[in-house]
């Protein structure tokens, strides 16, 4: 990763954040490039088209738009994956609505005596929708696997008899004697 003045990224985080700052004038066209930057990345939803309309538009190179593009990230997220984000909570919520206006027909039909059948089928789409949308259904890679944990070895040295009786009960490891080796 290229550096850059961390001091430059610093007061424009800070002035974006209402702090009372002062920009110079470099770093004013800098915030406004990596504005652009941002904006371009949440319209064109490709890094590549976005740094190549920077260049155009700023005349920079291909390092500097790339580099502007990292900046603005850091200052306001990656649009992209937060529209993906913004747009999957939107359809969770629009899905939960409509369910719950499929539950209120399904005790409704309930209440009458008729047969809801077909809503409750509805409502079981709906929940498998919601389940797709959030990814539900797949593994999350971050889970540790127990099978792949092995159990740890434990040893505690010069323990006394009187020590290991006191805290038998909260002691849940095999216990055994461990002879060194001589060391002669």
């Amino acid at each position: 990763m290229p550096s850059r003045n961390v001091d430059t990224l610093e007061a424009i985080k800070e002035y974006e954040l209402g702090g009372k700052i002062e920009l110079s004038e470099k770093q004013i066209a800098l915030r406004d490039r990596y504005d652009m930057a941002f904006h371009l990345v949440y319209t064109h939803k490709q890094i590549s088209v976005a740094a190549r309309k920077l260049q155009e538009q700023f005349g920079i190179s291909r390092f500097a738009a790339y580099n502007d593009i990292d900046a603005a990230m850091e200052l306001y997220g990656n649009p992209i994956t937060s529209r993906k984000e913004a747009l999957r909570f939107l359809n969770t919520e629009n899905q939960s609505r409509l369910l719950q206006l499929i539950e209120t027909e399904i005790i409704r039909k309930r209440k009458a005596g008729q047969d809801f059948t077909a809503e409750v089928e509805t409502a079981s789409r709906i929940n498998e929708r919601i389940a797709r949308v959030n990814r539900l259904h797949e593994d999350d890679p971050d889970t540790v696997d127990p099978t792949k944990l092995e159990r740890t070895q434990v040893f505690i040295i010069n323990m006394a008899p009187e020590a290991f009786n006191k805290y038998d009960e909260i002691i849940d490891i095999p216990v055994t004697e461990a002879k060194l080796p001589n060391a002669s």
